[in-house]
């Protein structure tokens, strides 16, 4: 038998939306209004999970932290590559989707 989570932290999905923690390949910029839409780069930074609770609720301590702190996967010296025989590195950036809302205090 399976926990049930609570409904703020897992919401169900609509068509278009995007599950808290997915991480995609993304070749854009990185600049603020990438957090403002809910996402942020897998650079391994340190979190509080009263700040990020979505996120917290599906990371736990995985990719590091205790007590009052847990990080983001680390995915910077991963590259994806460009379709082809010849692949070559395309220089993209992962993100991982934190929240199913905007963040507090930014707007788009």
């Amino acid at each position: 038998m399976s926990a049930v989570l609570p409904q703020p932290f897992f919401p169900s999905p609509g068509y278009i939306d995007t599950p808290v923690g997915a991480v995609i390949a993304y070749a854009g910029g990185t600049d603020v209004t990438v957090e403002a839409l809910g996402w942020m780069l897998c650079d391994g930074r340190t979190l509080e999970p009263a700040l990020y609770p979505e996120l917290f609720a599906v990371l736990g301590y995985r990719y590091g932290g205790s007590a009052e702190h847990f990080q983001l996967p680390d995915y910077r010296s991963g590259s994806a590559l460009a379709p082809g025989a010849d692949a070559k590195p395309i220089g993209a950036s992962y993100l991982i989707k934190y929240t199913y809302g905007l963040s507090p205090g930014r707007s788009v």
